[in-house]
């Protein structure tokens, strides 16, 4: 059925179902026609000018009412800002006809010989005609008057289709300028064949926009969009190529010649329209049309969604889960296949204690979850200098991951490091968690030789409890004897020459000391070695030591054969109180560090305890001249995996 006809139905076939406005030879709606439906047959059809015009929106009753581009127009697009009458239309010529199509919501009344309006233009109607909302009226102009096509008692539904915006899809479109519109090409991957349609949108001749059917020879319009009318608010929808397939694309502004286009959101967004707000802006219905917000958004470059707010009505599961190869040896700046989208991670280790120290790729509110489904303790080191500063952990201590547990990371953008959600703390009653000695040396006993809460024995000199200075809880003050290199010991345990644990059960220990007194007439060293009584001399461990000749503190590290590795300085000698740390990094590595300072390291087999050696805590104070010395000591700690020996 040609376009723009205006077809009749009347009763008399049952059952008899017709698709308004669609033409029945090529399944396409076409503008500007009028059909009026009574359950049954086509009693005529005729022909209408195939040409639009928009009249202004009425605001109050007219008389004479004067359309722009009436005289040309088949359809008449009217609205109003409230309901109104009109008394006559001018313009009528013998044999005219016109669709009056209100696409507003207000009600519009036609008014019957009414004299507001001069006799030609009058509608000589039986009685008054109401154009409801979006409904739609067919006129002839005849013997000097405007007459309805048919009564309104006969013929009462009219269903006006303005045009089926969706028109047939096409195979590939082309956003910048096809040179010629003729022969067979290859447009956005796509290697076109005769008759394909396809969709211009770049011509440099914009009126050269718009749909096309290819041949071999020249390109012609299709039936459906062939005229600017059959493309006002078109949408068609672009099937294949490699840029632009599975988009669809809507005629935005049906006033423009030529018309323009731009993406249409796709179908179930649950709005209409052009998108709305702002590049990035995420699309959503707001009242039946798209629009966006400045703080929901997603960036393509990086894959990222932002959301203001995210309320979750029903189970959140995470995906993006990945198992990385089993850890064999610490590792720095951590970064396994997958770790970049990744949010949960699956650890496993081949030993206890292999530790983490640094996650690569952290970026701010970047969360990961670090499982541990292994049988291995696996750590998560603070602060150290191993992994590049932006990928470490923020945390106040090291963070072990047990076994069939989980922590859960977060990225700090302004610390520019990984901090912890949480922390898990083990059962101190389970024999197989982790150990953990601590005393604040609150005086308990001195009648043994005991002070604190550990329970140390001390050879020569004294220990008693001090005054504690402002920010400490107990205070102890080991002084040496005034003999000549005689050595003041202060130890944890049972008898002398007995042992705590194996080296390779030690994880860190911290001692928190002040020295009374500065010079070269004394040493002191502190930390972990296999004997006592002896001095350092003779047994191996690993400790802090400040000798009679040293003016700062130093690390020191001496195995079971006698070899001794020492550090570059780690602290000026002064008389303030430092928290010193000692860090069994792995089998052949021993870290050291003051205050939280930088962590300095010996290393190498030959350097450090075997992991078979067996320590326990100590302090040495040894006068060089027959003048006693002392040290304050405020707190110790130590920590490790399940000991082997118990006290």
């Amino acid at each position: 059925m040609p376009a723009d006809q205006f077809l009749q139905l009347r009763s008399g076939a049952p059952g008899l179902q017709v698709r308004p406005g669609v033409d029945t030879s090529t399944g396409v709606a076409q503008a500007g026609r009028l059909v009026a439906l009574d359950n049954g047959g086509l009693i005529s059809r005729t022909m209408l000018p195939p040409w639009l015009a928009t009249a202004a929106a009425l605001s109050a009753d007219v008389n004479n009412w004067t359309i722009p581009g009436f005289d040309t127009a088949g359809t008449v697009r009217i609205s109003s800002t409230t309901a109104v009458s009109v008394t006559g239309l001018a313009g009528g010529a013998e044999g005219r006809e016109v669709v009056l199509h209100n696409t507003g919501t207000n009600q519009i009344f036609l008014r019957a010989n009414n004299t507001g309006s001069a006799a030609a233009n009058r509608f000589a109607f039986i009685g008054d005609l109401e154009i409801q909302g979006r409904g739609a009226v067919l006129l002839r102009y005849s013997n000097g008057g405007w007459i309805q096509m048919s009564s309104m008692q006969d013929y009462p539904a009219y269903v006006y289709i303005d045009a089926n915006p969706w028109k047939f899809s096409v195979r590939a479109s082309a956003d910048t300028n096809v040179a010629s519109l003729s022969g067979l090409q290859t447009m956005d991957g796509e290697a076109l064949i005769d008759q394909d349609r396809v969709l211009l949108l770049g011509q440099t001749a914009a009126a050269d926009n718009g749909i096309w059917v290819v041949g071999t020879g020249g390109w012609s319009r299709p039936q459906d969009a062939d005229t600017g009318i059959d493309l006002q608010g078109a949408i068609v929808y672009v099937r294949r190529g490699t840029a632009r397939g599975n988009t669809a694309w809507v005629q935005t502004d049906e006033d423009a010649n030529p018309p323009t286009f731009a993406p249409f959101p796709a179908a179930g967004g649950g709005g209409g329209g052009a998108p709305g707000g702002a590049t990035t802006q995420v699309q959503f219905n707001n009242a039946g049309v798209f629009d966006g917000d400045a703080t929901f958004t997603f960036d393509a470059a990086t894959d990222q969604l932002s959301v203001p707010g995210l309320a979750v009505a029903q189970d959140l599961a995470l995906t993006g889960v990945i198992t990385p190869p089993t850890i064999t040896a610490d590792q720095n700046n951590y970064n396994p296949a997958g770790l970049a989208t990744a949010t949960v991670v699956r650890l496993s280790a081949d030993s206890p204690f292999r530790a983490i120290t640094g996650l690569a790729g952290g970026t701010g509110g970047q969360i990961k979850v670090l499982a541990n489904p292994g049988t291995r303790v696996i750590q998560l080191r603070r602060e150290s200098a191993s992994s590049t500063a932006a990928n470490r952990f923020a945390l106040p201590a090291d963070l072990r991951i047990e076994p069939n547990q989980a922590v859960t990371v977060i990225y700090d953008a302004t610390l520019a490091r990984w901090t912890s959600m949480h922390a898990v703390i083990p059962d101190p009653i389970d024999p197989g968690a982790p150990w953990e000695l601590v005393d604040d040396f609150l005086g308990q006993s001195t009648e043994t030789g005991e002070v604190g809460l550990l329970g140390w024995s001390f050879t020569n000199g004294s220990m008693a409890a001090v005054a504690a200075p402002a920010n400490t809880i107990g205070v102890v003050q080991r002084v040496s004897g005034a003999t000549a290199n005689q050595v003041a010991e202060l130890r944890l345990g049972a008898a002398v020459g007995t042992a705590a644990f194996r080296w390779v059960d030690f994880d860190e220990m911290f001692w928190r000391v002040a020295l009374t007194t500065t010079g070269a007439d004394f040493s002191v060293r502190f930390g972990l070695a296999d004997t006592s009584n002896v001095g350092p001399t003779t047994n191996h461990g690993v400790w802090v030591a400040r000798l009679a000749a040293d003016t700062s503190w130093f690390g020191e590290a001496r195995n079971a054969a006698g070899a001794v590795a020492r550090t570059a300085a780690l602290l000026a000698q002064d008389t303030s109180y430092h928290t010193f740390r000692i860090r069994r990094i792995d089998a052949t590595t021993v870290g050291f560090q003051v205050d939280r300072g930088t962590e300095v390291t010996i290393a190498g087999a030959g350097s450090v305890p075997d992991d078979t050696d067996t320590v326990l805590p100590f302090l040495h104070i040894v006068p060089t001249a027959a003048t006693a010395r002392s040290i304050n000591i405020d707190l110790f700690t130590a920590r490790g995996t399940p000991m082997s020996a118990r006290w």
